[in-house]
């Protein structure tokens, strides 16, 4: 059980501003969702609904992560006042109860590399080039294909069916007008902190790497072409396409099953949206959507929780 000062203590340890409104003496075992509220549980809520205040007040001992506007609505219930309820639950889930992890390198995969880290864990059946460097704490789960010159910083996950590090697809005509294709000596280098989905496939570069900054986070089912340049925390979700040698410059979030063409610059911080075809260049703190992809706004503060 951990007590309600301890969790108060670590938000304050962290730089989190919350203020707390409920009992001193609040104990809690877990987490839950606030469609499914267990007794002893912290829970968060974005916004006050109705609905929701009925929720939780039917657990016992609940402890509900939410903002400023809600707090009038909640007489009676334990509740962090926070401007940020999603980063404070999960700080507090990530601290407080964490998942069990149990570093372990699977005799079923082929590691050719003896570049690897510390604490670092590979599933079933991966297969690893002898030019791959992976740094400490990475995560590698079972099918994941690795080739080439490819370095992995530390604690990235890589997640089941990936493949890095493979030829792009890349062609020209040749003396004769036949299809030849282009050689592939670049890598990829993948920063600190990075999630690769499911099956997603990530093309080494022509000549020089393909780039995925740190803190970035790629969906199931992605494409990042080769020679692509992607910046820090960008969010890249399931089944978009990058074309290669375009740039997503830091902060950019791509929608849902977005389509970036090949060369294409994503300035800082802008918004593709879902299913959005993006064929010329997207100006810093834009939104935009459609087909073809157009300015519809200016990105806000609140695009991002």
């Amino acid at each position: 059980m951990v007590c309600v000062n301890d969790i108060l203590a670590y938000l304050n340890e962290k730089g989190i501003k919350a203020h707390y409104n409920g009992t001193e003496e609040l104990k809690i075992k877990g987490f839950s969702s606030l469609s499914e509220i267990k007794d002893d549980t912290v829970t968060w809520m974005r916004k006050y609904e109705e609905s929701y205040k009925e929720l939780a007040l039917s657990g016992h001992n609940v402890l509900l992560i939410t903002v400023q506007e809600a707090k009038k609505y909640l007489e009676g219930c334990n509740i962090i006042i926070t401007d940020r309820p999603k980063m404070c639950f999960f700080e507090i889930v990530k601290r407080f109860f964490p998942e069990e992890k149990k570093e372990e390198i699977s005799q079923n995969s082929v590691i050719k590399t003896n570049k690897i880290g510390k604490n670092v864990t590979v599933g079933d059946y991966c297969s690893i080039g002898k030019d791959v460097v992976i740094g400490d704490c990475v995560v590698i789960k079972n099918h994941v294909q690795i080739e080439g010159p490819v370095i992995i910083e530390d604690h990235c996950t890589i997640f089941a069916g990936v493949v890095i590090g493979s030829d792009g697809f890349g062609y020209y005509r040749d003396i004769d007008g036949n299809n030849a294709q282009v050689p592939h000596t670049g890598g990829v280098h993948i920063g600190k902190y990075v999630d690769i989905g499911a099956n997603t496939c990530i093309d080494r570069g022509t000549i020089s790497d393909t780039v995925i900054g740190s803190y970035t986070k790629i969906d199931n089912l992605c494409h990042i072409g080769h020679n692509v340049k992607i910046g820090k925390n960008v969010f890249i979700i399931a089944l978009s396409m990058i074309g290669g040698s375009a740039v997503l410059e830091d902060e950019v979030y791509v929608a849902p099953g977005a389509k970036i063409m090949n060369q294409i610059h994503v300035g800082k911080n802008a918004f593709v949206g879902m299913g959005a075809v993006v064929v010329k260049d997207v100006k810093e703190n834009d939104v935009v959507a459609g087909i073809p992809a157009k300015v519809i706004r200016k990105r806000r503060d609140d695009d991002r929780e």
